[in-house]
């Protein structure tokens, strides 16, 4: 009777082993892993993001990842998504590392090992591209800065008592509290017409509002003159 309690709890024992053994197979089977590191190519100043995509399931634990002497690796965020659709859910997990150079030149991270649902995971060799910092333009350096002013003239060659439009430009990127500027001139008169709504422009990656002050400017006497600058 004892003998066959005995073999009764090998038995159990053995098929809850055999189904853990296989729901470790399955979870493992179930995740898929990929990394990406964008953009690949920068300048000096700028960052890259290495991110580890986890589609089913997690990491087990977050990677050691490689150091170099020259290029700091953050410590990474965790980001997760969760979907349930026709009664199946589905977990999508980024651990997601920032990538800062110190110096213009081509790094290699080699490849590390990553674990997730009880699988071993190898990534490839990954490329980054440092570029030297290149001399920023004069309309950079004024987007930067976050203002700056320009003025368009409709014509720049007229006779004595000939208007003409004058559409001084006042670029910003915060702020509404903004005045009507006045300028620097001689050998002319201004006469101030309506003020539209404040606009905004983009300048590549940059987008700055905008307020024009148009006006109508009539030449006093012959000459060469400047119009500007604003104050």
């Amino acid at each position: 009777m004892v003998g066959g309690s005995d073999n009764q709890i090998r038995r159990v024992l053995t098929s809850v082993v055999l189904l853990l053994l296989l729901l470790s197979s399955i979870n493992a089977r179930s995740v898929t892993f990929s990394v990406s590191l964008r953009p690949d190519t920068i300048e000096l100043g700028q960052a890259a993001k290495l991110t580890l995509h986890f589609a089913g399931g997690r990491y087990d634990r977050a990677p050691s990842l490689p150091r170099f002497p020259d290029l700091e690796i953050r410590n990474p965020t965790e980001t997760k998504h969760l979907s349930i659709g026709g009664g199946v859910r589905s977990q999508t997990v980024q651990l997601s590392y920032t990538v800062i150079p110190l110096a213009a030149k081509t790094f290699t991270i080699p490849p590390f090992a990553v674990m997730a649902g009880g699988a071993r995971f190898m990534t490839p060799a990954l490329k980054l591209t440092v570029k030297p910092k290149r001399a920023l333009t004069n309309l950079e350096q004024k987007i930067q800065r976050g203002y700056f002013a320009e003025i368009l003239v409709a014509q720049t060659n007229v006779n004595v008592g000939q208007s003409f439009l004058v559409e001084p430009h006042l670029y910003f990127t915060s702020g509404d509290n903004i005045q009507m500027p006045s300028l620097a001139t001689e050998g002319f008169t201004f006469a101030a017409l309506q003020i539209p709504g404040a606009r905004r422009k983009t300048f590549g990656r940059h987008t700055m509002v905008y307020r024009t002050f148009p006006k109508v400017a009539v030449p006093i006497r012959a000459g060469t003159f400047d119009i500007g600058p604003m104050q």
